[in-house]
């Protein structure tokens, strides 16, 4: 496992997430949605996430904690991913 790699993917999502979070603040705030939604990644506060699952956790907890939520959750499941393609390489190697 290349954990160093994970990690800094992890850490570029991060910063994804608090880019697209300013944007949703700034843009929310301008005004000029015009009753629109924007809501990038689903992490936007005046927005409910529309996907399942998420949409409850942020009905149900402080945003905050929503987006702490958020981010481990999907940098596990990134985790998940990366482990099932190296078993899958792993596999394909032993076959060879």
């Amino acid at each position: 496992l290349d954990l160093k790699h994970l990690l800094y993917g992890v850490l570029v999502f991060i910063g994804f997430v608090i880019f697209v979070d300013i944007l949703n603040i700034i843009i929310y705030n301008s005004g000029i949605l015009n009753g629109e939604t924007f809501n990038m990644f689903y992490i936007s506060p005046y927005f409910i996430s529309e996907l399942p699952v998420f949409d409850s956790i942020q009905r149900s907890v402080p945003y905050p904690i929503y987006l702490v939520i958020y981010v481990v959750l999907l940098s596990l499941g990134g985790f998940i991913t990366y482990l099932i393609g190296k078993l899958i390489n792993l596999i394909v190697k032993r076959k060879k």
